[in-house]
């Protein structure tokens, strides 16, 4: 799914690539569609021509739609659901797409390849003027107004959320992910109506788009995994409270799902307020504030060993670490001193205490006609005391150290072992019901998938292992042969979820497969089908 941050990348690498690069031949492969309708192909090449043997002077991107300046004109691609691009040599051609390009586009020896887009051209002066018009609210822009998608936003009576975040005339480049991690994070329902919500409510939802924006980008620049940031989206719980998650289509746009916690993302305007709102910033450690607090590196009370703030306990004497309270603590490299004298009164405190009789051997040795041979021998007394508790505690926080590591050792073991052999108790309680079949080699039930590549097959589900890894085995079965016939039409039904609001909400059931206006009655719920081991 191409949403802002992935259409800025691809404007940046083209930029990069083929800026004042010289167009010497443009192609269309087949028939596109775009925003203002259908367009024959023998008219788009007709319009493709006027740019050819102009030169790239720019590449701008606004949302999802990606502009190639070429003087006078404009190169216009808008990337829909999966489009893509390819820069390849012209010696090279690309074999490993299975869809046909739209549009080729050869800039003397490099060829520029467009996938699943639309595309069109227009002048570039229409071009900028929208570009000018909305590159302040444009959800990646560098130049975004938080105080104008405010004022946009405010004016939308009457509309929910869900919608008004993807309209891509208010917050151009906010997509369906987008859109749900944010008003997850800002804990709103997203059908909730603006006129319901407060200004702060909304400049909350603004900053949490924004955030989870960047963090959408950065992971597309450097190819780290979006999904370990989802807590809402594509989840069955949630990452929170650990409620089923609502999945439903709401709003103007149904063919989006939108999910939600009906937990932890209310509708009650009097509860708002009483959120604590999670921050995004931390996340990827973009903004330290001025309050951070930086953990230190502490001293042993008992070797003076200085160890690592991040140890529990000392490398030389395996001593147990201090309470956090005594340790002192930083604000941005500066030591709180506060902390720090009330931390060293406590230890001068601590150690005239636990010390007495060492303060006192000190006093004999200053002062020792001030002692009687009676007063001697008890100080003595109390020092070799004192000594050996210590000592034997120090051994037997050591002992216990050593048996709580192997404890812990030996826990860990028996839970991979547990995990290995028997699975998890959701797998279980999972087995109990489920009508899926179990693999071959492992002897589990199996995981439900539903393929989506181009062919005959595409949306057939099937089984496979459900162990993920090296030790996966190759256990394949089409699951359509498990599934009910249809009484009207004698063909193998249909598995659908249910995403309407209510007790149903998510719920599996099985209709007739053909197309909805040739559909017979028959309709079966999917008990034993549950979503608890389903993958997409």
């Amino acid at each position: 799914m191409v949403e802002g941050p992935g259409c800025k990348i691809k404007g940046e690498n083209i930029r990069a690539k083929l800026k004042n690069k010289r167009i010497s031949n443009i192609i269309v492969k087949q028939t596109s569609q775009n925003a203002n309708g259908n367009c024959s192909g023998n008219k788009k090449q007709e319009q493709c021509n006027k740019i050819v043997g102009q030169t790239l002077e720019e590449v701008i991107t606004l949302g999802k739609e990606l502009f190639m300046i070429f003087g006078d004109q404009c190169l216009r691609i808008h990337f829909l659901m999966n489009g893509s691009h390819r820069i390849s040599p012209s010696t090279v051609v690309p074999n490993d797409k299975k869809e046909e390009p739209v549009v080729l586009l050869y800039f003397q020896q490099t060829v520029l390849y467009f996938y699943q887009s639309a595309f069109d051209v227009r002048s570039t002066q229409s071009c900028l003027e929208r570009y000018e018009e909305l590159k302040d609210v444009d959800i990646c822009s560098q130049y975004f107004n938080a105080k104008k998608a405010l004022s946009l936003i405010m004016v939308q009576k009457g509309r929910q959320l869900c919608d008004i975040l993807l309209d891509q005339t208010i917050l151009p480049g906010v997509g369906n992910i987008i859109k749900n991690e944010a008003l997850f994070d800002s804990g709103i329902n997203p059908c909730m109506l603006v006129d319901e919500l407060k200004p702060e409510h909304i400049s909350n939802i603004i900053k949490m788009t924004r955030d989870f924006t960047m963090i959408f980008y950065q992971c597309r620049k450097t190819g780290k995994p979006l999904n370990k940031y989802y807590r809402i989206y594509a989840q069955e719980t949630c990452k929170s409270c650990g409620t089923k998650v609502t999945k439903t289509r709401m709003g103007d746009d149904s063919g989006r799902v939108t999910y939600f916690c009906s937990s932890c993302q209310t509708a009650d305007i009097s509860k708002l307020d009483k959120l604590t709102l999670p921050s995004k910033n931390s996340l990827l450690s973009w903004v330290k504030t001025a309050n951070c607090k930086t953990a230190v590196d502490w001293s042993c009370p008992v070797c003076t060993l200085v160890n690592k703030a991040t140890h529990l306990t000392c490398d030389a004497c395996l001593g147990p670490k201090p309470n956090q309270s005594d340790i002192p603590v930083q604000r941005n490299g500066i030591q709180d001193q506060s902390t720090s004298s009330l931390v060293r009164k406590k230890t001068a405190i601590d150690k005239s205490n636990s010390s007495l009789a060492i303060d006192l051997t000190l006093k004999s040795t200053q002062e020792p006609q001030s002692l009687s041979l009676d007063t001697a021998k008890k100080v003595i007394t109390v020092t070799s005391t004192n000594i050996l508790s210590q000592k034997n505690s120090f051994q037997g926080s050591k002992k216990r150290k050593s048996s709580d590591s192997q404890d812990s050792k030996q826990s860990q073991l028996n839970k991979k072992i547990k995990k290995e052999n028997s699975g998890t108790e959701n797998n279980i309680k999972i087995d109990l019901n489920s009508k899926f079949p179990n693999c071959s080699q492992h002897g589990k039930k199996c995981a439900l998938w539903q393929t989506h590549k181009p062919g005959p097959n595409k949306n057939r589900w099937f089984f496979t292992c459900c162990i993920k890894g090296p030790k996966k085995c190759n256990y394949f079965e089409w699951s359509d042969k498990r599934f009910p016939v249809c009484s009207g039409h004698g063909k193998t039904c249909g598995y659908h979820t249910v995403l309407k609001l209510g007790a149903n909400n998510g719920r599996k059931f099985f209709t007739c497969s053909l197309p909805k206006k040739e559909q017979c009655e028959f309709f079966e719920w999917a008990d034993g089908f549950g979503d608890d081991i389903i993958r997409k």
